[in-house]
């Protein structure tokens, strides 16, 4: 696991095209490419959007307490693609990011 979140980070870093990845393409990949880009994009939020985001620290707090396993995260936000048909053709980091809001009831 700690491979594909640092394979998912370097991505994010790096400006690879993967950064354009829509939801169709999220849902369509490999639950493990899936769950690394959901993880790549949740740090991405923490650490290079912003790290002193009050919202990243009730994000990153929501999700520990939860201890919501990798798998669960990445179902939840497959789950948001579904319900918001929108997304599938925007950039999937989009949609994790409205799903860490949603879940974690911050806007």
């Amino acid at each position: 696991m700690k491979l594909v979140l640092t394979s998912a980070c370097l991505t994010f870093a790096i400006g690879d095209p993967s950064w354009a990845m829509t939801g169709a393409e999220l849902m369509q990949a490999p639950r493990d490419v899936g769950i690394g880009y959901v993880l790549g994009a949740m740090e991405y939020r923490g650490t290079i959007l912003n790290s002193n985001d009050k919202k990243q620290w009730a994000i990153q707090s929501c999700i520990n307490n939860a201890k919501m396993t990798d798998d669960t995260l990445y179902a939840i936000v497959i789950e948001h693609i579904k319900r918001n048909p929108g997304e599938i053709s925007t950039p999937a980091t989009i949609s994790v990011l409205k799903t860490l809001n949603e879940i974690c009831n911050v806007n």
